[in-house]
């Protein structure tokens, strides 16, 4: 089931993104995002736990997928595909027609989703991450 992040949700959004990334947002950042009328979070539950969430941060036509994590636990059962479809139809009923991302160049699965659901890599950006450092693929979905 997938529906909308809430403030109850936080502390296990914070452990699921603490156990995925080593530089992810502070507990802080993700309890803003619930109230924030710009962004659009939503959990995926699974068995009454939540297994995986996302965010979007929409502005204008056009929007940031902050987040898709999947807790360990619970990967290779099409949870993150889940995740983005729902952002996707969250966003087309807002008017959204570019989607950006940026992604670590060496998540293979992380990329091999976006890929399968129509991002393309536009650049990298060098060193954008840190902890270890690493290049970041920077990657669109445009309707045209």
């Amino acid at each position: 089931m997938i529906r909308t992040m809430t403030v109850a949700d936080v502390e296990r959004v914070y452990e699921i993104a603490a156990a995925s990334f080593n530089d992810g947002w502070s507990k802080a950042l993700y309890e803003a995002s619930v109230s924030n009328e710009y962004e659009y979070g939503i959990v995926y539950e699974c068995d009454g736990e939540i297994a995986g969430f996302a965010i979007l941060t929409c502005s204008i036509d056009t929007a940031d997928i902050a987040d898709v994590v999947v807790a360990p636990e619970y990967r290779r059962r099409g949870i993150a595909d889940a995740l983005l479809k729902e952002l996707f139809s969250y966003g087309e009923s807002k008017g959204i027609s570019e989607y950006a991302l940026e992604v670590r160049k060496s998540n293979e699965a992380a990329i091999s989703l976006y890929e399968k659901n129509g991002f393309v890599t536009e650049f990298t950006r060098k060193n954008y991450y840190s902890n270890p450092r690493e290049d970041a693929r920077i990657m669109w979905k445009r309707k045209y």
